[in-house]
């Protein structure tokens, strides 16, 4: 038995009355009409030419998958966004995906429509890094901190926000939460921020290490990614020596020194 809208005993398409089981021997199939696109996202960040992939599932008034339907594609703006699809046509879930390219920088919007409905998924692009820093110069400007140091100042490390798109505008006044930034510990771990961040200013941060994210000996990873700034990744490495004792950074460096 299917489900269909009906006003004063006649079956309507608009939506407006109640939800009336038809008889079987009704045929229903021109009431059944798309009632809802979902996009598996609403918004995006992205490198300037690369593909974001976008699945829309599409219900209709009885809220099934609505199958067989097309659904059409295009950018808001000519000349914004590359498409793989202008249209396609829901597999038996119901479902599309497109892939999105931006290729200009900033703001770029794609809407997707399918008999009469709409929705509008917005996304920025920025460019690429100019450079990719090989793993040698990670390392060579990596952040020593001694492992367990009970002094905070010295297990505190600077890192840049800044513009999304253009790269070298300033980001202040931020705040961080779990989101924004991750720590991958020695061991793999990947936990939320215990530490906290000060803003020192024109887009600079200080990060100081809680104690619990400095006990474990090697390489860790802080990553920073917050919405409208170009994610940032930064290496540290947990020694046994303090390295703001001179005489230890030469012992470090032959791995014998400790504080």
């Amino acid at each position: 038995m299917s489900r269909v809208w009906f006003d004063d005993l006649n079956p309507i398409q608009d939506g407006v009355g109640e939800l009336f089981d038809a008889p079987d021997e009704w045929d229903v199939a021109a009431y059944i009409y798309v009632a809802e696109i979902i996009p598996s996202i609403l918004g995006f960040s992205a490198i300037k030419d690369s593909g974001v992939s976008v699945t829309l599932t599409v219900k209709n008034s009885q809220g099934d998958p609505a199958v067989g339907v097309t659904v059409g594609a295009a950018e808001t703006s000519v000349g914004t966004v590359n498409l793989d699809n202008a249209s396609q046509v829901t597999d038996s879930d119901g479902k599309v995906t497109f892939v999105l390219t931006p290729i200009v920088l900033g703001s770029v919007e794609v809407e997707f429509t399918c008999e009469g409905l709409s929705v509008t998924v917005e996304g920025t692009s920025y460019d690429a890094p100019s450079s990719i820093r090989s793993t040698a110069d990670r390392y060579a400007n990596m952040y020593i901190v001694k492992k367990s140091d009970a002094v905070a100042a010295r297990r505190t490390m600077t890192f840049e926000a800044v513009d999304l798109v253009d790269g070298y505008t300033p980001e202040t006044g931020l705040t961080f939460d779990d989101s924004d930034i991750k720590i991958i510990r020695p061991d793999g771990t990947v936990d939320d921020f215990l530490g906290t961040v000060t803003e020192v200013g024109i887009g600079i941060y200080q990060y100081e290490f809680a104690l619990e994210e400095i006990d474990t000996f090697g390489v860790g990873v802080l990553r920073v990614n917050k919405s409208g700034c170009r994610p940032l990744t930064y290496y540290y490495q947990v020694v046994g020596y303090s390295p703001y004792i001179s005489s230890n950074l030469v012992y470090g460096l032959i791995g014998i020194g400790t504080e």
